[in-house]
C-alpha cells in the first residue's frame, strides 16, 4: 500500500522567550523583507521586483565570525603548549524578518498588500514556521487558529486581538476586572 509523501517539515527560529506587551495589542504579520546593498539603489531607482533577480539572497542578513583554534603540540615532558591559532571565518545567514501591520486602522489595512509589492514573503514561503500574529510575539509555537483574526500560541494574545478590533477598551489599573473582561470575550 502506497504511503502519502511526508509534509516538508517547516524550520522554526530560536524563541527569544519575549512574548509581546499585553498593552500594545495589534495583529502583526511577520514577513521576510528582502535588502540588498548590491541590487538596491539608495536613491530608490532600483528594477521593478530586483528581488527576483538578486543573486544575493537578499532575505537573509549575513554576518563573518572570526574562529581562532588553538594549535597544540606537546612537549617531550609531557606539557601541551599552544604554538600558533587556525584562524578561520564562519558566515551565519539569518533570516530578516518584519512585523507587518494587519489591521484597517494602520496602512488603510493594506500593509500587508503593499508589503507584498516590495517583494516581502510569508515565512512559509520560505520554509519556515509562521509566527504568532501577535505584536512583538516571536512565538512559532502555534496552538490557536482563528479563520477570522489568525494564528496564535495562545487563546490570550487572541482575545487581546479581538478586543482591540472591536474597539473594546479594556481595563489598565484593576488587573482583576481586566482578567474578566478579557474572559467574557467570545471568539
Amino acid at each position: 500500500m502506497a504511503t502519502a509523501p511526508k509534509k516538508e517539515e517547516l524550520k522554526k527560529i530560536p524563541f527569544n522567550g519575549h512574548s509581546g506587551n499585553q498593552y500594545l495589542a495589534v495583529r502583526m504579520l511577520k514577513m521576510m523583507v528582502p535588502l540588498c546593498d548590491l541590487c538596491q539603489s539608495p536613491s530608490g531607482n532600483h528594477p521593478a521586483k530586483w528581488w527576483e533577480r538578486c543573486p544575493h539572497n537578499p532575505y537573509f542578513d549575513r554576518s563573518e565570525i572570526v574562529h581562532e583554534d588553538p594549535i597544540i603540540t606537546v612537549q617531550e615532558d609531557g606539557r601541551k603548549r599552544v604554538t600558533d591559532t587556525d584562524k578561520w571565518i564562519e558566515v551565519v545567514e539569518t533570516p530578516r524578518f518584519w512585523q507587518i501591520p494587519a489591521v484597517g486602522r494602520i496602512d488603510n489595512g493594506r500593509g500587508v498588500e503593499q508589503a507584498r509589492e516590495y517583494g516581502y514573503k510569508l515565512p512559509q514561503e520560505m520554509g519556515y514556521a509562521p509566527f504568532c500574529m501577535f505584536r512583538d510575539c516571536w512565538s512559532q509555537d502555534i496552538t490557536v487558529r482563528n479563520g477570522r483574526w489568525g494564528e496564535y500560541c495562545n487563546e490570550f494574545h487572541l482575545k487581546l486581538i479581538v478586543a482591540d478590533q472591536r474597539g473594546k477598551n479594556l481595563e489598565f489599573f484593576d488587573m482583576d476586572r481586566r482578567q474578566q473582561q478579557i474572559d467574557e470575550i467570545n471568539v
